[in-house]
């Protein structure tokens, strides 16, 4: 079995094709809990005055 994955070919043997394919079987099955992590960016007006603050006289 050969597939292309970002522009590499990946060569798999019929073993290792059957071993895959049961792990994507079981994770399928029963998938991980979902992730409850929120990414907290804080206040844009403050972030775009530090980067005009720090960007400003670079040309």
């Amino acid at each position: 079995m050969a597939t292309e994955s970002i522009g590499q070919t990946v060569y798999l043997t019929n073993e290792m094709a059957d071993r895959m394919i049961e792990q994507i079987k079981q994770f399928d099955a029963n998938p991980p809990a979902p992730n409850n992590f929120e990414l907290k960016w804080g206040d844009p007006v403050k972030f775009a005055k530090a980067l005009e603050k720090k960007y400003a006289n670079e040309k």
